[in-house]
This record gives C-alpha cells, structure tokens and sequence, in this order.
C-alpha cells in the first residue's frame, strides 16, 4: 500500500489532513513523537519502522527529513500543506 507523508510546517492544515486520512478509513499518525521513531531519525535510520502500521504520518520533524524519507520511501506520495501568511 501506498506511504504518504505531510510534509508541511505545523499550522498549515496538518491536523486537516490528519483527520482527512482518518475519514477515509486510512491509518494516520499525527505529532509522532514516539521514543522508537525519534531515535530512529537521531541515529539517521529513516526507514522508519512506525510506516509499517500507518498509510500517512505528518507533523514534527517530516518537513525537516523531507529529503531522507524520499530517499528511504522513493515509492510515497508527499503532500505539502500551506497556510497564508495573513491567516
């Protein structure tokens, strides 16, 4: 099945997309702060294992590893969310 990431800044529709994810039956991590997945991203191991229980993990540090799980996940989609400065 197909991996997606979030991949935009926190407050730009993150949460939107989390719940989006959700409605539509999918499995989706939202501020995935778990003690495994960030000692993964600290010793650079960016296959990271909680993508073997979810379709879609956003927030946190996946703006910030966007280049390392593109490499780890060449098969995912991307979705990058924006928010207008003024809003």
């Amino acid at each position: 099945m197909t991996k997606y990431f979030g991949i935009g800044l926190p407050r730009t529709g993150t949460s939107s997309l989390h719940h989006a994810f959700l409605a539509l039956g999918l499995r989706s991590i939202h501020h995935h702060a778990d003690a495994r997945t960030r000692r993964q991203v600290e010793l650079a191991d960016y296959r990271l294992d909680i993508m073997e229980t979810t379709d879609l993990l956003c927030d946190h540090a996946t703006p910030i590893i966007f280049p390392q799980l593109l490499t780890a996940f060449p098969e995912a989609r991307f979705i990058y969310t924006l928010r207008d400065e003024d809003s």
